[in-house]
């Protein structure tokens, strides 16, 4: 909470509201396999799935979030750790 400039004496106040969401992810290799699999869940609502690329990630946290990057940066369907 702010007070707000102006006038001697001025009582106005702007609230600054923050969205914050947050989320328990896992990831893992199994049986020495190039790709990585991956769990995600929503805490808030206990919403979860299990993934296999960054892209399903995303779209699931982006479903409860809101956007979080341009389509150009996602286009790369590039794994953990490259």
């Amino acid at each position: 909470m702010e007070k707000g400039a102006g006038h001697k004496g001025s009582s106005v106040v702007r609230h600054s509201f923050v969205v914050r969401h947050a989320f328990v992810v896992r990831i893992w290799r199994e049986d020495d396999q190039a790709e990585w699999r991956g769990w995600v869940q929503h805490a808030p609502t206990g919403e979860s799935t299990y993934v296999q690329d960054v892209t399903a990630l995303l779209d699931f946290i982006e479903q409860r979030a809101g956007k979080l990057a341009t389509q150009s940066t996602r286009q790369g369907k590039s794994g953990v750790g490259q």
